[in-house]
Parts: structure tokens; sequence; C-alpha cells
């Protein structure tokens, strides 16, 4: 009824390239999660679709769309409904509602809002992937846009080569530096690692926008790290030139053997492993991290070729895996078998 023509799922022509800590990311395939995050739209289109949520009584779609603006539940310091924030925002005295919502998938973002008291509408659609809300709502309520992401440099070896080690906080814990194919990452105690972005010499952006991991040195030296996080500095002393790597010796195992070990794992309510099978290996991925490949280095045990992820499954008599180990540096969980 809106004549979206330029609107839908899967791979529509002109998709243009997108990125993710300044490296090119792959289009996202949603599949059964499509409804969630793959709707697909032009900028036209978004904008014809915020003209009409703005005067709903010119289409045929008013009774959906005022519908859809309703206030269901608070959340956030304002109210949900159906696909909408809604803020409040003072104008002229009065408090009136700013609908918004905003999209992110591994190399891009997108976000719209609507205002009826200034018949005002902002689309931004970035073939990054950062968040454009905080820009989005600034735009929409008149305030000063936030500051702009750092912009990242690129860092290859012998550079990158001169962070790697395990560091220990002043407050305890442990924190793992390492060098990757895709430049560094790091690691704390208990938690999965993160990859890293150069922004200015000896200062790290941490992926997923979750903090800056910045260096000392002594006499050229690194020495230590300083984590910033939530407002929080945390310092950590080196106690090693290298990052702890094992690397195992793998082999193949063709598609009927490795496909006792496919299936969902249980870590916790929020976080599960995801394993497929890839031959001449499987493919493994955390709740909200990036898949890694892995082959068979021993008895129903499994590593990746860097040698920082071992996985070991516990199977049952008919051969079907139960549970596994995921044993990642300084990360240890057991998942038990919880198939959707």
């Amino acid at each position: 009824p809106l004549a979206l023509n330029e609107s839908g799922f899967g791979n529509v022509p002109h998709l243009i390239d997108g990125f993710r800590d300044g490296k090119p990311a792959p289009h996202w395939q949603h599949q059964a999660f499509a409804p969630a995050s793959g709707l697909r739209a032009s900028l036209s289109d978004l904008m014809r679709f915020a003209a009409a949520t703005l005067r709903p009584d010119k289409t045929p779609l008013r009774a959906a769309i005022l519908l859809a603006r309703q206030p269901r539940a608070a959340a956030g310091g304002g109210e949900t409904a159906l696909a909408w924030q809604i803020v409040p925002v003072e104008s002229d005295g009065q408090t009136w509602p700013l609908l918004w919502q905003a999209g992110i998938t591994g190399g891009f973002a997108s976000f719209i809002g609507l205002r009826t008291d200034k018949q005002r509408a902002v689309v931004l659609l970035g073939n990054a992937g950062v968040d454009l809300s905080a820009l989005g709502l600034t735009l929409m309520a008149d305030r000063n846009a936030p500051p702009a992401p750092p912009k990242l440099v690129p860092m290859f070896a012998p550079a990158s080569l001169a962070y790697p080690g395990l560091y220990r906080f002043d407050t305890g814990g442990d924190l793992l530096v390492r060098a990757t194919g895709e430049g560094l990452s790091m690691q704390i105690g208990g938690y999965v690692p993160q990859t890293m972005s150069a922004y200015d010499e000896d200062a790290f952006e941490i992926a997923g926008a979750s903090g800056q991991l910045t260096f000392e040195r002594q006499e050229s030296k690194v020495v230590g790290a300083i984590l910033h996080r939530n407002g929080t500095n945390l310092h950590a002393a080196r106690l090693s030139d290298a990052a702890p790597v094992l690397k195992r010796n793998t082999s193949p195992l063709n598609a009927k053997e490795l496909a006792a070990y496919a299936g969902d794992y249980a870590l916790s309510s929020t976080a599960r492993a995801h394993v497929v099978v890839a031959t001449p290996g499987l493919r493994a991925q955390l709740t909200g991290t990036a898949p890694t490949f892995l082959q068979s280095c021993a008895h129903d045990r499994f590593c990746d070729a860097d040698g920082t992820l071992e996985i070991g499954f516990t199977r049952e008599r008919n051969g079907k895996a139960s549970a596994l180990e995921w044993r990642q540096g300084v990360f240890e969980a057991r998942a038990t078998r919880d198939d959707w």
C-alpha cells in the first residue's frame, strides 16, 4: 500500500559493502531470523514510510500505523510500542512523544526517528557496524551531536608484535593479548577474546564499543596496559612478552563422523555454543562472537589453526555428543547439549 518497492529480504540488487572495525564484512544471511533484523530497504523507501507514519490519514494504513504507535510498556526511561521506542521531549512547554528505532548488524547500521509535533523525520543508514541511535536522537531532539568514534588505523607486523603477552591487573585477574591473522585480540579471565583496532599510538578500540585498551612503555618497551571501560581505568602489569599458545596437530574427519558433534549446547540461560559440520572439521560459535573453524586434534577434541581454541566433547553410548568443554585462553566453560 505504501509502494515500498525497494524493500525486502535476501540479496537485493545494489547492496554496498559493509565494514566492521575497519574491515570488510559480509552481508548477513538471517534465514529463520530474517523478520527480526533481515529486512533491507533503500533510503527513499524509508523516507516514504516515515512520511506515511507522520501523516497516517493520507494512507490506507491509518489504523495499523496508529496501533503501532500505542505504548505497551515502560522501557529505558520511556515506553515501548510495536517496534517503536518512545521517549518524551519538551517543545513549547508541552511534552511530546519521540518515536525511534535502530538496527545494527555485523557491518551495517540504521536509524529512523519521528516527531509528530514538528512533523520531522530522520533516517540514517550506515555501512559500518557502529550504532547510529545516539546521533539520530540528538538530531531529533535538537541537541549537540555526539563525538565521532575514533578513526581506526591499520596495524601490521612487526608493530603489532610489540603488545602480545600475559598481563595481570593490579586488582587481580589476567589479561591476555594475542596477535591474530586479523590484528590483535584481548581477553580478560573468564571471558572470550575480543578483537582490537588501533586508533592512536599504543591505543586500541575494543570491538563492540566495549572500551579501550592503552599500553604503557618504558624505554620503548611495552610494560603495562590500562583498560578503560564504563568510566573506570584498570591497570595491568605485563608479566610475559608472549601470549601462551599451544598449537596442535590436526586431522580431517568425514562428514558422517562429524555429525555426532553438531548441535546446540547451553553454557547458561543467555549463552549458547552452536556447532555445525564444516568438512573436513567443525565450525563453532558462541553467542555474540564470530564463528571459528576447527579440526580434530585428538579423540573427541577439536582445535583451531592458531592453537587458541580447544573444544572437548563428551559422548553418550550411541555415539552422539551430550556436552562440551570450551577452552579458549583464560576462558573455560562447560555446556550441555540443548538442541532447539
